[in-house]
């Protein structure tokens, strides 16, 4: 799993279990929205043919809207029609980290003059 900031206002996060797919979560601390993807990575024989990554689904939202469920391993993401569970090594990291989310979320809407 890695967690970057990209510029000055985006942070992003990518979790790649060996199931082939990776999430990729960017946080636009701006719009203070999210867009959640599930890559399907190429394996090295179709690398070799010229295939790149293909994007499977996409969410876009709020970071307290991104479906999770949990199961006996850790929280399953649900984008689109494509459910991604995450390994035991970094569920707890990305659940953290989409926590942090929220509460900045919420304190910043705390802060806003009410209309």
């Amino acid at each position: 799993m890695t967690c970057a900031f990209v510029g000055e206002r985006t942070q992003r996060i990518e979790v790649k279990p060996p199931s082939g797919l990776t999430l990729c979560i960017n946080y636009d601390q701006a719009t203070r929205t999210f867009t959640a993807c599930l890559v399907q990575r190429p394996t090295p024989s179709q690398v070799a043919r010229g295939r790149s990554f293909r994007i499977a689904c996409t969410l876009i939202g709020k970071p307290d809207q991104l479906p999770r469920r949990w199961v006996a391993d850790g929280p399953v993401f649900g984008l689109g029609d494509t459910s991604f569970e995450l390994g035991a090594a970094s569920h707890k990291q990305v659940d953290d980290w989409l926590n942090h989310l929220s509460r900045l979320q919420w304190q910043a809407a705390l802060k806003e003059p009410a209309a």
